[in-house]
């Protein structure tokens, strides 16, 4: 589970591709074993959401991936820019 969360908060699969598999009954129930815990919630809502740990995590994702995106746009602009101004080439 941890190397699935892994997987995805540093990106290249979504949400469903990782939590989709526990869907599976036989999958399921080995991972109880392993966890030794019959009754362990295995759903999305039980794993990431109602953790708080692992919300906090999300949250941290989430703010990455906005200032990521920002630096992306800003060079992107200038890069526009640089092409845009006969000056400049």
């Amino acid at each position: 589970m941890v190397t699935g969360l892994f997987v995805y908060f540093e990106g290249g699969h979504t949400f469903s591709e990782i939590f989709e598999p526990l869907e599976m009954p036989g999958l399921r129930k080995t991972v109880r074993t392993f966890l030794n815990d019959e009754s362990a919630n295995l759903t999305k809502k039980g794993l990431v959401f109602d953790s708080p740990e692992i919300m906090a995590l999300m949250r941290k994702a989430l703010a990455e991936t906005v200032e990521f995106y920002s630096v992306l746009e800003a060079k992107k602009q200038v890069h526009e820019e640089i092409h845009r101004s006969p000056g400049l080439r």
